[in-house]
């Protein structure tokens, strides 16, 4: 069993106090000559008849700190702060000194960690961004359209299309066949689809593109089963069946 003897003598008129007064919690009541009392308090209680909770009794000081009471007019309970050892801050004394990360800046839950002299960098939970996590984040919620990649989601969206698709969203479709922009070479015919397109090409052609033009004496070349006889690179003849000749 644990006192405490706190205050200054309390003088009450005629008789002994202790017959007129009760200590709280347990407290003892100790009369003086001079007609004062003083209550001993349970450790974890204070006050003149030991009626508050001593606030340091759960006062958690870090870092060596040591806890100091402050008794407050009555009937105002007291309160408590933290002493602190010189390089340390806060209200438990949990930070040190000139440490970017406390208080922590980053908000929404992100996690703050301190790198070299005063610079910090946050980590954010998901759906918030920016250097103290103060940002909404729609990255997340995946706005881009037809397999798209967000890469910035602030001040605005903007995503990184396939190829295939543009829009602010990746939402439309490129028309690769459009206008003047045929990709399809030597004559060959563009045909789009959703996200590509291809090419139909001529029979003296091949290819995705029909880059690739075909040999003289390709067999497509000549028709009915004739055949094919390079005259030189660029030119040839076909030589037809009998029958194909009257």
């Amino acid at each position: 069993m644990h006192w405490q003897l706190l205050f200054a003598l309390i003088p009450l008129a005629g008789g002994l106090p202790c017959t007129q007064i009760s200590c709280k919690n347990g407290g003892t009541c100790l009369n003086h000559s001079n007609g004062s009392f003083t209550c001993l308090c349970f450790t974890g209680y204070v006050g003149d008849l030991c009626q508050f909770v001593d606030p340091c009794t759960h006062k958690q000081c870090q870092n060596g700190g040591t806890c100091s009471l402050q008794m407050l007019r009555p009937p105002n309970p007291p309160t408590s702060t933290c002493l602190c050892l010189p390089g340390f801050t806060g209200e438990q004394c949990q930070g040190l000194v000139g440490d970017p990360c406390f208080p922590s800046p980053c908000q929404h839950g992100g996690s703050c960690q301190r790198l070299s002299g005063k610079q910090y960098q946050c980590q954010c939970v998901s759906g918030w961004t920016g250097k103290n996590c103060q940002l909404m984040d729609f990255c997340p919620a995946n706005p881009c359209a037809n397999g798209g990649t967000c890469v910035i989601t602030y001040p605005v969206i903007v995503c990184q299309c396939r190829p295939g698709f543009e829009g602010h969203t990746c939402q439309h479709d490129v028309n690769e066949c459009f206008g003047d922009t045929n990709p399809c070479l030597n004559g060959g015919r563009c045909i789009n689809s959703v996200g590509s397109f291809r090419c139909v090409c001529p029979p003296n052609s091949s290819g995705p593109l029909c880059q690739y033009r075909l040999a003289p004496c390709s067999p497509e070349i000549c028709l009915n089963g004739g055949t094919c006889h390079e005259v030189d690179e660029r030119y040839h003849g076909c030589l037809c069946l009998p029958e194909l000749m009257r």
